[in-house]
C-alpha cells in the first residue's frame, strides 16, 4: 500500500544516490523460466491505473499487482498487503537481486510499498493515485529490503559441449588452429557457419579457449553456439565461488551463485581452466554454466 510517507521516502532515496548511494545491483543474473514468466507478465500490465485496494486485472495498488502477477504467472499465492508479503519466501541482500524477487520500501513489519524486480537495477510497480503502473530504476527509488520467492534454478545443468555448431557470417567461415597457435590455411572453407562438430577435448591456444574437432585442428569457441564470453557463476543458492590470483593463490573474494561475468581471458591454473573475471580474478570454469553443474 501506498501512504503520504512516499513522497518523503523518494526524495530521501533520491539524495542519497547524489551523494553516491547509488542501486548496489549485481552484474546481471542467469533467469530461470519462473523468473522470466513473472518478468514477462508483469511487464503486460504496463500502463494499468494505480487505484487503492485494487487487485487486478484492469488496476491496481502496489501488493495488488504483487499478488496478481504471482498468481497468474508463476501460481504461487501471496497474501494481500505488503506487510504480510514481506514475509514470503527469504531475505536476500539488495547488492545480489535476481528477477522476480519482492523489493520493499519502509521498516520491516511496517513496510508501505513493494515491487518486482526485473534485473539491471529497475523494478515495476504500480506507484500511486493518479499514475499507472510503470518501470522505475532503483537509483531514483531505493528500496529498504528485499525477499525471493521463486526457486534461483542452481546449480544448474552443465551446457552441453560435445557438439559446437559455428555461429558466424552467414556464408562465412571460421579459421581453425593447431595446437601450436598456427592456423590452417584454408580452413575457413571448411568450417562454415551453421555446420556442426563433434569436440573431442578444449585447450587454451593464442590465450583463448579453442575446442578439437579433428586431428590437431581446433576452433575459437566463441565463434560457436557454446560461447563463453558470459559467464554464469553455477553453485549453491545463497553462496559464491572463490577466485584466483593468476599465481594460484586465492584473492578471498567469492563472486555470488548467479551473477554474469565477461570473459576476458583464459588460463590453467592450479591445474584448472579458469576464465579472467576482473582485475587478475581468474574464476573456476568448473563452477561455471560449463561446469558439472548439478
Amino acid at each position: 500500500m501506498k501512504n503520504k510517507r512516499a513522497l518523503l521516502i523518494f526524495l530521501l532515496s533520491s539524495l542519497l544516490f547524489l551523494v553516491g548511494v547509488g542501486a548496489a545491483v549485481t552484474p546481471a543474473q542467469a533467469t530461470t523460466n519462473q523468473q522470466q514468466a513473472v518478468v514477462n507478465f508483469a511487464k503486460q500490465q504496463l500502463g494499468k491505473p494505480y487505484v487503492w485496494g485494487a487487485a487486478g486485472p484492469n488496476s491496481f495498488d502496489c501488493s495488488g499487482l504483487v499478488q496478481y502477477v504471482f498468481s497468474n504467472a508463476v501460481g504461487i499465492s501471496l497474501p494481500r498487503v505488503t506487510t504480510q508479503q514481506e514475509n514470503m519466501g527469504t531475505a536476500v541482500s539488495l547488492n545480489d537481486l535476481q528477477p522476480g524477487d519482492l523489493l520493499f520500501w519502509g521498516n520491516k513489519g511496517s513496510s508501505y510499498h513493494d515491487a518486482i524486480y526485473i534485473g539491471d537495477g529497475n523494478f515495476i510497480h504500480a506507484p500511486e493515485p493518479g499514475d499507472v503502473v510503470k518501470i522505475t530504476n532503483m537509483k531514483y527509488f531505493y528500496p529498504s529490503f528485499a525477499r525471493r520467492v521463486l526457486s534461483s534454478g542452481f546449480p544448474m545443468d552443465p551446457i552441453d559441449e560435445s557438439v559446437a555448431t559455428v555461429t558466424y557470417e552467414p556464408g562465412y567461415g571460421i579459421l581453425a588452429f593447431h595446437l601450436n597457435g598456427e592456423s590452417i590455411p584454408g580452413s575457413n572453407y571448411t568450417f562454415l557457419t551453421g555446420t556442426q562438430w563433434k569436440v573431442n577435448s578444449v585447450a587454451t591456444i593464442n590465450g583463448e579457449e579453442m575446442l578439437n574437432v579433428g586431428n590437431d585442428t581446433y576452433i575459437p569457441r566463441r565463434y560457436t553456439n557454446i560461447d563463453n564470453r558470459e559467464l554464469i557463476v553455477n553453485y549453491v543458492p545463497g553462496y559464491g565461488v572463490l577466485t584466483y590470483h593468476s599465481d594460484g593463490t586465492p584473492t578471498g573474494n567469492y563472486l555470488p551463485t548467479g551473477g554474469r561475468y565477461k570473459n576476458n581471458g583464459e588460463s590453467v591454473i592450479n591445474g584448472m581452466i579458469m576464465y579472467l573475471v576482473g582485475n587478475n580474478e581468474y574464476l573456476p570454469k568448473q563452477y561455471t554454466q560449463f561446469g558439472p553443474g548439478k
